[in-house]
């Protein structure tokens, strides 16, 4: 599933298609390659994809220092685990994913 981020990327793209071919394609010296700015679309979405993937990977390291910072008594227990899943989850959740 697309996230918001990315359907707002590529609605942006369409709606401003005609000047951002013109004014940040890379290929539009290249007649034949066609591209009208779809250079640009892939560029925009693979950087939100790496932004998307680093948030992710700030979150899941979080979780785990939330639950111990939080609950130290719980530590390697069953609860802990528990825990750590569900607010993984939740952040998840509220990141679009």
């Amino acid at each position: 599933m697309m996230s918001l981020s990315k359907l707002f990327i590529v609605v942006s793209f369409y709606a401003n298609r005609s000047e951002i071919a013109a004014k940040y394609c890379v290929n539009k010296n290249t007649v034949t390659m066609h591209c009208n700015g779809n250079c640009f679309l892939m560029k925009a979405l693979k950087k939100e994809g790496q932004r998307e993937k680093d948030i992710q990977e700030i979150f899941s390291k979080s979780t785990l220092l939330i639950c111990h910072s939080y609950f130290p008594i719980l530590k390697k227990t069953v609860l802990l685990q528990f825990l750590t899943k569900v607010i993984h989850y939740l952040l998840m959740s509220l990141c679009g994913n």
